[in-house]
Formats: C-alpha cells, sequence, structure tokens
C-alpha cells in the first residue's frame, strides 16, 4: 500500500499543470520564538536548494533541470531579497502559506508567480525543526498583465470622466449665467419669467449630473438619495423666506440613468412648480412625497397643501412648459400619471416599471 501511495504521488507531482519543487536544507532548523528569526532567515537564503522539480516547474523558468536543481532563493530572488526573506517568514510562521511572487525566468524576463507553500518538519523530532520547503505555483503572469491593463483603461476612463463632466458644469454654468443676465435685462415680466424658469431647470440639469456623477455606477443609481438631494437643492433655491415643511417617504430605489434622469426632471418640474404657485400668497406649507417600489413596480406621489389649481383646468391640455415636459417624461418613462385637485392643493401621481 506504501509503494501504491508513492506511485501515485510521483505521478501527480510529475504531471501536474503546476510546477512544483522541493528545496531542503542540509541541516535542519530550529524555528520558535526564542530564535533569532533574522539570522536564520539569513541562513536559509544562501541554505535552501532545489531537491526536486517537475516539467512544469522547468518550463515555468524556461530552465533545464540541471540549472535550476540546487539553487537557493538567493539565485532566484537576487533582484529583490527583501521580498524572499519577507516570504520565507511567513512560510515559517504560518507552517503554510499562500503569496504572490515576483520573479524572474532563466532568460531574464519578469514572471509572476502565485503559490502555495508548506514547511516540511524533520520526522519524529521534539523539537519539530524545520527540514525544508515544499510547494505548488503556477504563473499568473498574463493575469497580472491584465489587471494593470484594466486598471490602467479605469484611470483614463476616470480622468475622461472629470473632464467632461468639468466641462458640461461649466457649459451649463455659462448657460445659467447668460439667461441670468437676459432675465435681469428684460423688459416684459413674462419673458424674464420664462428666462428665470429656463435658467431654473438648466441649473436642476447640472445638479442632477453632479449627483450622477459623484455615484460613479451609472447603471445602478440610489433614487431614494438623489431626490431628497435633488429637492433641498431645489428648496435652497427658491425658498424665499416661506417656512415650507417637507415629508419624504421613501424606500431604497435603483435606477438606472436612463430612467434617474427623465424622473428626475419631472420631480424638478413639480417640486419646482409648487414653490412657484401653490403658496403664493401664503408664508407657510406643506409638502409630501412618496416613493415606493412593488414587485419592480414605482409609485411616486407629491402632494401640497397650497392653493390649488383653477377650478375645470384640464390638465391633459395645459399648454404650460412645465406640464408638458411633465407629461412627456412621463411619456418617456412608459408610466402613467396623473393630477389630482384636493380639498387643500394639488395631488400628482406616477407609476411606472424599473428596468
Amino acid at each position: 500500500m506504501i509503494s501504491n501511495s508513492e506511485q501515485e504521488l510521483d505521478l501527480f507531482f510529475n504531471n501536474s499543470i503546476f510546477g512544483a519543487f522541493f528545496m531542503m536544507l542540509d541541516n535542519p532548523i530550529e524555528w520558535n520564538d526564542q530564535a533569532d528569526k533574522n539570522q536564520l532567515i539569513n541562513y536559509v537564503i544562501h541554505h535552501l536548494k532545489v531537491t526536486r522539480v517537475n516539467q512544469a516547474f522547468l518550463d515555468q523558468y524556461k530552465a533545464k533541470e540541471d540549472e535550476i536543481l540546487g539553487l537557493t532563493p538567493f539565485d532566484f530572488f537576487e533582484h529583490d531579497l527583501e521580498q524572499e526573506k519577507i516570504l520565507l517568514k511567513n512560510i515559517f510562521d504560518n507552517g503554510k502559506y499562500r503569496d504572490i511572487s515576483y520573479e524572474k525566468k532563466n532568460d531574464g524576463t519578469d514572471v509572476v508567480f502565485e503559490g502555495d507553500y508548506v514547511v516540511l518538519y524533520e520526522e519524529n523530532d521534539p523539537k519539530n525543526r524545520i527540514t525544508g520547503v515544499f510547494g505548488v505555483q503556477q504563473d499568473i503572469t498574463r493575469r497580472v498583465e491584465h489587471q494593470k491593463e484594466l486598471e490602467k483603461a479605469l484611470e483614463e476612463k476616470e480622468i475622461l470622466l472629470a473632464e467632461i463632466h468639468h466641462r458640461i458644469k461649466n457649459n451649463l454654468a455659462i448657460v445659467s449665467g447668460l439667461m441670468q443676465i437676459q432675465a435681469f435685462e428684460a423688459e416684459e415680466e413674462v419673458v424674464k419669467q420664462k428666462l428665470t424658469d429656463s435658467m431654473f431647470r438648466v441649473q436642476t440639469m447640472a445638479t442632477i449630473h453632479d449627483i450622477i456623477y459623484k455615484n460613479k455606477d451609472f447603471s445602478k443609481l440610489d433614487f431614494s438619495i438623489m431626490i431628497e438631494k435633488l429637492i433641498h437643492t431645489i428648496k435652497d433655491m427658491l425658498l424665499d423666506g416661506k417656512e415650507i415643511e417637507f415629508q419624504i417617504e421613501k424606500e431604497t430605489i435603483f435606477l438606472n440613468i436612463k430612467q434617474a434622469v427623465p424622473f428626475a426632471l419631472i420631480v424638478n418640474e413639480l417640486v419646482t412648480n409648487i414653490f412657484k404657485h401653490a403658496f403664493r400668497g401664503k408664508k407657510e406649507g406643506c409638502i409630501c412625497v412618496s416613493i415606493e417600489q412593488d414587485d419592480g413596480q414605482i409609485h411616486f406621489t407629491i402632494e401640497d397643501n397650497g392653493v390649488g389649481f383653477p377650478d375645470g383646468m384640464d390638465f391633459e391640455k395645459s399648454d404650460t412648459l412645465g406640464l408638458q415636459m411633465v407629461k412627456m417624461l412621463s411619456q418617456q418613462l412608459r408610466g402613467e400619471s396623473s393630477f389630482q385637485k384636493m380639498s387643500k392643493g394639488t395631488k400628482f401621481d406616477l407609476k411606472f416599471t424599473a428596468v
């Protein structure tokens, strides 16, 4: 049975696709907390010798057996002895260890190995002295290079996104500034108001863009956080000394960028309109916002206790730009939207399916 087991181990060792090796010491060492570990490591660096390797190991170094046998850690890591000292210490401290090492092939080219190493001990030794190390390693050079390529591509992407974000932000600021100047210079109140409304829309688009950019993951935007930031931004722009209370009930809801942007623009139009019209002649008011999800269906409502829309107003046929935008953006979401006149104020409902 012992003979068969040895044959099976030899068969595994010789035919493994992973590089396998034994490195042995002429004299065992005693490794414990009382030992001078730095001195022992310096000894091992020069006296731990390769005694057996398989063909996969030779292929990894592009070497012949007589070029490998007898080599020490110093020979493998002459370019970076500190790396090998740390590796050997971890192997001896733990008894077994997995690590990545940066080495060189016989032809001088760089190679990266991921290895599993096991300490070999003197048999029936009460001092449990170390006689050598058995290791199995695989060449992960291409994987490491690919990872570096991905990291470089990601860094370039982030630089490009930062540049695009900077330019868009600046351009939107310029457009908003020009509208503000035109609104200030406009003599007709209607023109002044339309330019001011457009300026707020541009500023909101800049806010939406900034929130999305900072989120990093464009495929998964937490709209429950986004909506609160957006509402408070609009509130800061339009509050104008009024005491407006916000009641926001929200669940954690994730949307992709194709749905988050039109949805955010709807929220902007509604909140802006409420601030401008619902509390006209009032010093205080309340806006209730709710967003929830049920089996992929998003349900959004916003309600105020303001003066409400005029009697007889047909929301579907309204020609105001704000309401037309809400209707258009709701259709873009393939959702169902409706306005409802309440005893105090107005309620808006929107339902659509998250994709």
